[in-house]
């Protein structure tokens, strides 16, 4: 079955961001740049080394490319940082990051409306 994050589209994102979407904050050099609408998933990365595999896990969100831009912000940098609160009222931060030389971000569509940001879960 797919995840929701992969089926996910320019048309299909408002509906998604209704149902399932929370709200982040994006923040660059420290310092707070606004919130934007995302949907969370998650992405299993293996690392090859010379004697192992490693498993990694990343925290990605799904964002409107316009919405980074009008934050001011562009593209999403290694060291940037998102918060968010789940339904408890616990706020999460999330490092923006990739292992290995990955991107730290991909466009999920191929018209570029939406960005999958990778990032992992750090503490505040």
């Amino acid at each position: 079955m797919a995840r929701a994050e992969d089926m996910v589209s320019a048309d299909l994102f408002p509906t998604l961001v209704d149902h399932v979407g929370i709200t982040v904050t994006y923040y660059r050099d420290g310092s707070q740049v606004g919130t934007m609408d995302a949907v969370k998933g998650s992405r299993m990365t293996e690392l090859m080394g010379s004697e192992s595999t490693t498993t990694a896990i990343s925290d990605d969100f799904i964002v409107k490319y316009t919405d980074l831009v009008t934050l001011g912000v562009g593209m999403p940098r290694r060291r940037d940082t998102l918060s968010w609160t789940d339904t408890h009222g616990t706020t999460h931060v999330q490092e923006v990051t990739m292992p290995g030389a990955e991107r730290e971000y991909d466009f999920v569509d191929q018209m570029h409306v939406l960005v999958r940001i990778h990032t992992k879960e750090i503490d505040d």
